[in-house]
């Protein structure tokens, strides 16, 4: 298989390769694409950093719910168990870990040699989402890489919209493919529904904010503008 036909995901955390790009990972594998995910942190921060909750779950316990929840929503979105890492830094200490998270990334990197590469953005509202790109950019450097990387969008910065956003975006349309991603979202129950005895709510009273017909990507180094991409 060629550079041009692997795909490399980088995700801060479980999920976020499903929420900021699920939908174009399921056209590029049903497509014939090798793709592969790196998820930079274990997600063991949730319920202590959003809900002070420190037991029942605990932070391994709610570590491994994500992952598994990211293994299922991977399964349905047609990607292989096998392409899936989990580097397991600590949520919320990629700044602290960043060079070590680079050099690990680069020896993954050069191994798979992906000719595209997903990451968030420098444009991110969460620590980790922004030192994830920081990481992405050195790790492509280590590697010798000239793959093209494209920023998928989570959640941006308070205040700030695609408008603001100085490279050009793109709207890759996932219509086709978005009852999959639909399914696949609904497994991130960490977020969406009760999980311990001492929530009243859930997290989240929906993802449908990801669940739309196109996914938005930043094209770093390319002015700004906004074009959709069949």
């Amino acid at each position: 298989m060629t550079p041009a036909a692997r795909i490399l995901v980088v995700a801060p955390h479980p999920d976020d390769e499903t929420l900021g790009c699920g939908g174009t990972l399921a056209r590029k594998a049903a497509a014939g694409c090798d793709v592969f995910i790196a998820v930079l942190t274990d997600g063991s921060g949730l319920f202590t950093h959003a809900l002070k909750i420190t037991r029942d779950p605990s932070p391994t316990e709610v570590s491994e719910l994500r992952k598994d929840e990211t293994r299922r929503a991977i399964a349905i979105l047609g990607l292989r168990q096998d392409r899936l890492f989990f580097f397991d830094f600590k949520d919320g200490t990629l700044d602290a870990n960043s060079d070590v998270a680079a050099d690990r990334l680069a020896r993954l990197w050069r191994e798979i040699n992906p000719g595209e590469v997903y990451c968030t953005s420098k444009y991110e509202g969460h620590k980790d989402h922004v030192a994830t790109e920081r990481i992405v950019r050195e790790a492509r450097a280590r590697a010798g890489s000239s793959a093209n990387v494209m920023h998928y969008i989570t959640t941006l910065a308070y205040g700030t919209s695609l408008g603001d956003v100085a490279e050009e975006v793109v709207m890759l349309d996932i219509i086709d493919v978005l009852p999959l991603k639909r399914r696949a979202v609904a497994q991130f129950h960490c977020h969406l529904g009760i999980v311990s005895p001492q929530q009243r709510v859930p997290l989240c009273a929906d993802f449908d904010q990801y669940l739309t017909n196109a996914e938005p990507f930043i094209m770093p180094g390319r002015l700004h503008s906004t074009k959709n991409v069949a």
